[in-house]
Protein backbone atom coordinates (compact mmCIF):
# COMPACT_ATOMS: atom_id res chain seq x y z
CA UNK A 1 0.00 0.00 0.00
CA UNK A 2 2.80 2.52 0.88
CA UNK A 3 4.74 1.76 -2.37
CA UNK A 4 1.25 2.60 -4.11
CA UNK A 5 0.71 5.99 -2.68
CA UNK A 6 4.51 7.01 -3.30
CA UNK A 7 3.96 5.56 -7.13
CA UNK A 8 0.69 7.67 -6.60
CA UNK A 9 2.77 10.70 -5.40
CA UNK A 10 5.36 10.92 -8.07
CA UNK A 11 2.78 10.09 -11.12
CA UNK A 12 0.68 13.16 -9.74
CA UNK A 13 3.50 15.52 -8.65
CA UNK A 14 5.99 16.15 -11.88
CA UNK A 15 9.27 17.11 -11.17
CA UNK A 16 10.11 20.59 -11.04
CA UNK A 17 13.63 21.03 -13.30
CA UNK A 18 15.85 18.89 -15.52
CA UNK A 19 18.22 18.05 -12.66
CA UNK A 20 15.34 16.21 -10.90
CA UNK A 21 14.07 14.30 -13.89
CA UNK A 22 17.68 13.13 -15.13
CA UNK A 23 18.24 11.88 -11.45
CA UNK A 24 14.93 10.16 -10.96
CA UNK A 25 16.28 8.55 -14.80
CA UNK A 26 19.62 7.41 -13.41
CA UNK A 27 17.55 6.05 -10.38
CA UNK A 28 15.16 4.00 -12.91
CA UNK A 29 18.47 2.87 -15.04
CA UNK A 30 20.33 1.25 -11.77
CA UNK A 31 17.20 -0.24 -10.75
CA UNK A 32 17.19 -2.01 -13.67
CA UNK A 33 20.49 -2.89 -14.27
CA UNK A 34 19.65 -5.04 -11.13
CA UNK A 35 15.97 -6.13 -11.53
CA UNK A 36 17.02 -9.54 -13.02
CA UNK A 37 19.32 -10.20 -9.50
CA UNK A 38 16.01 -9.07 -7.43
CA UNK A 39 14.60 -11.53 -5.22
CA UNK A 40 12.09 -9.87 -2.43
CA UNK A 41 11.97 -10.97 1.04
CA UNK A 42 9.73 -8.22 1.83
CA UNK A 43 5.83 -9.02 1.26
CA UNK A 44 2.57 -6.56 1.85
CA UNK A 45 1.95 -9.00 4.37
CA UNK A 46 4.88 -8.43 6.08
CA UNK A 47 4.91 -4.99 5.68
CA UNK A 48 1.39 -4.85 7.58
CA UNK A 49 2.43 -7.64 10.36
CA UNK A 50 5.24 -5.57 11.32
CA UNK A 51 2.67 -2.19 11.43
CA UNK A 52 0.03 -3.82 13.37
CA UNK A 53 2.95 -4.98 15.46
CA UNK A 54 3.61 -1.89 16.69
CA UNK A 55 -0.57 -0.92 17.35
CA UNK A 56 -1.56 -3.86 19.32
CA UNK A 57 -1.05 -3.78 22.82
CA UNK A 58 0.69 -6.72 24.71
CA UNK A 59 1.81 -7.76 27.65
CA UNK A 60 4.89 -6.05 28.92
CA UNK A 61 7.30 -8.51 27.37
CA UNK A 62 10.29 -8.91 29.75
CA UNK A 63 13.35 -6.84 29.41
CA UNK A 64 16.13 -9.40 29.27
CA UNK A 65 14.43 -12.64 28.70
CA UNK A 66 16.25 -15.64 30.55
CA UNK A 67 14.64 -19.29 30.47
CA UNK A 68 12.41 -19.10 33.91
CA UNK A 69 11.06 -15.15 32.07
CA UNK A 70 10.29 -16.32 28.69
CA UNK A 71 8.85 -19.74 30.15
CA UNK A 72 6.29 -17.71 32.01
CA UNK A 73 5.66 -14.82 29.84
CA UNK A 74 5.09 -18.16 27.36
CA UNK A 75 2.72 -19.38 30.21
CA UNK A 76 0.47 -16.57 31.05
CA UNK A 77 0.50 -14.29 27.93
CA UNK A 78 0.40 -17.23 25.13
CA UNK A 79 -1.65 -15.00 22.81
CA UNK A 80 0.55 -12.23 23.28
CA UNK A 81 3.56 -14.26 22.80
CA UNK A 82 2.29 -15.74 20.19
CA UNK A 83 1.41 -12.67 18.34
CA UNK A 84 5.16 -11.39 19.21
CA UNK A 85 6.74 -14.46 17.92
CA UNK A 86 4.44 -14.41 14.88
CA UNK A 87 5.50 -10.61 14.30
CA UNK A 88 9.09 -10.42 15.12
CA UNK A 89 9.71 -13.49 12.70
CA UNK A 90 8.20 -10.60 9.91
CA UNK A 91 10.17 -8.00 11.34
CA UNK A 92 13.50 -10.56 10.91
CA UNK A 93 12.31 -10.81 7.03
CA UNK A 94 11.99 -7.39 6.92
CA UNK A 95 15.57 -6.29 7.91
CA UNK A 96 17.27 -9.23 6.13
CA UNK A 97 15.63 -7.85 3.02
CA UNK A 98 16.35 -4.59 3.41
CA UNK A 99 19.90 -5.43 4.26
CA UNK A 100 19.62 -7.50 0.94
CA UNK A 101 18.47 -4.79 -0.99
CA UNK A 102 21.25 -2.26 0.50
CA UNK A 103 23.73 -4.62 -0.83
CA UNK A 104 22.06 -4.74 -4.03
CA UNK A 105 21.56 -1.06 -4.79
CA UNK A 106 24.73 0.39 -3.07
CA UNK A 107 27.43 1.38 -5.43
CA UNK A 108 29.35 4.90 -5.38
CA UNK A 109 27.90 5.52 -8.44
CA UNK A 110 24.23 5.55 -7.71
CA UNK A 111 22.43 9.20 -8.64
CA UNK A 112 22.34 11.17 -5.16
CA UNK A 113 18.77 10.59 -4.34
CA UNK A 114 19.35 6.72 -4.25
CA UNK A 115 22.32 6.96 -2.68
CA UNK A 116 20.67 9.41 -0.09
CA UNK A 117 18.20 6.27 0.06
CA UNK A 118 21.03 3.61 0.45
CA UNK A 119 22.77 5.47 2.83
CA UNK A 120 20.17 6.12 5.40
CA UNK A 121 19.27 2.79 5.15
CA UNK A 122 22.69 1.66 5.86
CA UNK A 123 22.62 3.70 8.95
CA UNK A 124 19.43 2.35 10.37
CA UNK A 125 20.30 -1.34 9.71
CA UNK A 126 23.86 -0.77 11.16
CA UNK A 127 22.94 -1.09 14.66
CA UNK A 128 25.10 -4.63 16.89
CA UNK A 129 21.86 -6.19 17.54
CA UNK A 130 20.51 -5.87 13.80
CA UNK A 131 23.50 -7.26 12.67
CA UNK A 132 23.33 -10.15 15.04
CA UNK A 133 19.85 -10.88 13.37
CA UNK A 134 21.10 -10.06 9.37
CA UNK A 135 23.41 -12.81 10.18
CA UNK A 136 21.83 -15.29 12.52
CA UNK A 137 20.30 -18.43 11.31
CA UNK A 138 18.25 -19.99 14.39
CA UNK A 139 16.20 -18.00 16.70
CA UNK A 140 15.23 -19.23 20.20
CA UNK A 141 12.30 -18.02 22.15
CA UNK A 142 14.12 -15.73 24.25
CA UNK A 143 15.89 -14.42 21.25
CA UNK A 144 12.53 -13.73 19.61
CA UNK A 145 11.42 -12.10 22.52
CA UNK A 146 14.37 -10.01 23.09
CA UNK A 147 14.22 -9.14 19.80
CA UNK A 148 10.53 -7.76 20.03
CA UNK A 149 11.53 -6.12 23.32
CA UNK A 150 13.65 -4.31 21.27
CA UNK A 151 11.74 -3.67 18.31
CA UNK A 152 8.93 -2.03 20.11
CA UNK A 153 11.06 -0.15 22.60
CA UNK A 154 14.23 1.28 21.19
CA UNK A 155 13.55 0.85 17.22
CA UNK A 156 10.34 1.82 16.31
CA UNK A 157 10.40 5.15 14.08
CA UNK A 158 13.50 3.72 13.15
CA UNK A 159 11.68 0.83 11.59
CA UNK A 160 8.88 3.07 10.39
CA UNK A 161 11.30 4.68 8.48
CA UNK A 162 12.69 1.63 7.25
CA UNK A 163 9.35 0.76 6.14
CA UNK A 164 8.62 4.16 4.57
CA UNK A 165 12.19 3.79 2.24
CA UNK A 166 10.92 0.03 1.41
CA UNK A 167 7.86 1.62 -0.03
CA UNK A 168 9.43 4.74 -1.86
CA UNK A 169 11.84 1.63 -3.32
CA UNK A 170 8.84 -0.28 -4.39
CA UNK A 171 7.41 2.53 -6.07
CA UNK A 172 10.55 2.85 -8.12
CA UNK A 173 10.94 -0.71 -8.94
CA UNK A 174 7.04 -0.45 -9.58
CA UNK A 175 8.49 2.42 -12.53
CA UNK A 176 11.33 0.15 -13.33
CA UNK A 177 9.22 -2.03 -14.09
CA UNK A 178 7.23 -0.32 -16.51
CA UNK A 179 9.88 1.03 -18.50
CA UNK A 180 11.33 -2.71 -18.95
CA UNK A 181 7.51 -3.80 -20.16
Amino acid sequence: YGGRQWLHFFLNNPLENIEQIKETQQTLQRIIAVNAAWTPLITNGTLMVIEKFFEIPVAEIPSRPGIVSTYLYRLFSTSDFSLIRYSVKHCIDFIKGMHEMSVLLSDEKNPPLLRKLMERTDLLLNKSFLQNIIHQKHNSISEILSAGQYMRRQFKQEMLELIEICCRLDAYFSMAAACIK
